[in-house]
């Protein structure tokens, strides 16, 4: 199962997970043994202070690490753990490649706790550190398709070319919107874009907002008319 799959099935399953109204359900990430409880999580984060946060990790696993996408984890059905209005979350995950190690992981952040491992493939474990450290463990990486070719790394954005979450978060509020509908918060590096996904709880419309991760500028505004105040793009479906 690709990231992208994971990140379109996810939703559907928190919005079941959502129905039982107790705290005491499953974190977003699949292979984290925290739960969601009372109270609020240790901290928050931007997507670059989790960056920060994971680099090492990153740099750990193989020097030549592709951040080729990334998302915001959260729980909009409670508040404490959800998207925060300044850009920040409990949560955050980057998935990686690596040409020279010809394999693909992500490591993820939940609640000032650090993971790696393939999220769809319920590998992940929480990393140990010794001596100054981590100690990566024994979970076998996704090997590269097609003859493990990655596209070339200057292809890609990296994170000190994107605009931050908090950035874009400001952009949102800009637009006149909240954050009661937010279902994802999704970065690609590849096609430079921060997608906003949007849907009322338990319903099956979905709106986006799509903005140059790069620039800023927003390219897709389903909020906005046909024409967009400002050109943007009028709704035309997911």
């Amino acid at each position: 199962m690709s990231w992208r799959i994971w990140k379109v099935l996810f939703p559907v399953a928190l919005l079941l997970l959502a129905g039982c109204g107790s705290f005491d359900t499953p974190p977003p990430l699949p292979c984290m043994d925290t739960r969601i409880r009372p109270g609020r999580p240790v901290g928050y984060w931007t997507a670059h202070q989790a960056y920060e946060l994971v680099r090492p990790v990153i740099l750990a696993w193989h020097g030549d690490a592709v951040i080729i996408g990334g998302w915001a984890e959260f729980y909009r059905y409670h508040s404490e753990w959800g998207m925060q209005p300044d850009g920040t979350a409990p949560g955050w995950v980057f998935h990686l490649e690596s040409e020279e190690g010809q394999a693909r992981t992500d490591v993820g952040l939940w609640n000032g706790q650090i993971y790696l491992g393939l999220l769809d493939f319920g590998c992940c474990k929480i990393l140990e550190i010794s001596g100054g450290k981590f100690d990566l463990g024994d979970c076998e990486p996704q090997e590269l398709p097609g003859g493990g070719r990655l596209f070339s790394p200057e292809n890609y954005l990296r994170m000190d070319q994107v605009i931050g979450s908090d950035q874009v978060l400001a952009i949102v509020k800009a637009q006149g919107l909240g954050l009661e509908e937010l279902t994802l918060l999704e970065l690609d590096t590849y096609n430079e874009l921060w997608e906003l996904e949007f849907s009322p709880p338990r319903g099956r419309i979905y709106r986006y907002i799509i903005i140059d991760a790069g620039s800023g500028a927003v390219l897709r505004n389903d909020f906005a008319g046909p024409s967009g105040a400002s050109g943007e793009q009028g709704p035309t479906g997911p």
